[in-house]
């Protein structure tokens, strides 16, 4: 085992590496993504990067949605340090929490159609186009996206005191930040959308 995962952020997924030296491994323990899968269930039809895309996504709206229900409980009863108004009061406040929880629930919104829509297609017809894997990589890079702006807004109204450990933010915050520097959350993820809708080709990261 190599220990490798040094990381600040979902350091619970333990994400670290390993080799095998001089290990004969039979055939029928091992797998290429070429291969047909040995399991015939619906969800052994769907490829391996919509499921993690999808995967990331789902945690991602998860964790804002947690900071942000955090930041609302936050404002109804803090005050910041010179500053007159208290946060409940302030138009500011009012503005970033209905932006936020309106690009978090478009967010969350668009990612569940997309992923219902591809389970029923997988139920129907036992396949999965290159439209319905265009769909869920365009919804699970923009939940991705915008949940790590929602978290940010939470992060910002906290102050000072969400850089401590003992504010559970902190550690959804470097959750967050991990996820989006991961390959499902990169900008990049729309050009290849781009390049379907303009009928080039999109290469396998689909």
């Amino acid at each position: 085992m190599l220990d490798t995962w040094h990381v600040n952020g979902l350091r619970g997924t333990a994400s670290f590496s390993f080799e095998l030296d001089n290990i004969f491994v039979e055939e029928s323990h091992t797998y290429f993504e070429s291969q047909v899968p040995r399991d015939d269930g619906f969800l052994f039809i769907i490829p391996k990067i919509p499921l993690f895309a999808l995967g990331f996504a789902t945690i991602s709206v998860a964790l804002a949605r947690a900071c942000l229900d955090d930041a609302i409980k936050l404002a109804a009863r803090k005050a910041q340090r010179d500053v007159s108004d208290a946060m409940v009061n302030r138009s500011t406040v009012h503005r970033q929490i209905g932006e936020a929880e309106s690009s978090l629930r478009a967010a969350d919104t668009y990612l569940r159609g997309s992923a219902s829509d591809l389970w029923n297609s997988v139920c129907e017809s036992r396949q999965l186009d290159m439209a319905q894997r265009i769909d869920v990589r365009m919804a699970s890079t923009y939940a991705i996206r915008q949940a790590s702006q929602v978290v940010d807004v939470a992060y910002e109204m906290f102050g000072s005191d969400a850089v401590f450990k003992r504010n559970l933010l902190q550690r959804r915050y470097q959750d967050m930040h991990v996820i989006v520097q991961q390959i499902q959350g990169r900008a990049t993820n729309f050009e290849t959308a781009g390049r379907y809708f303009l009928g080039l080709d999109v290469g396998r990261i689909v």
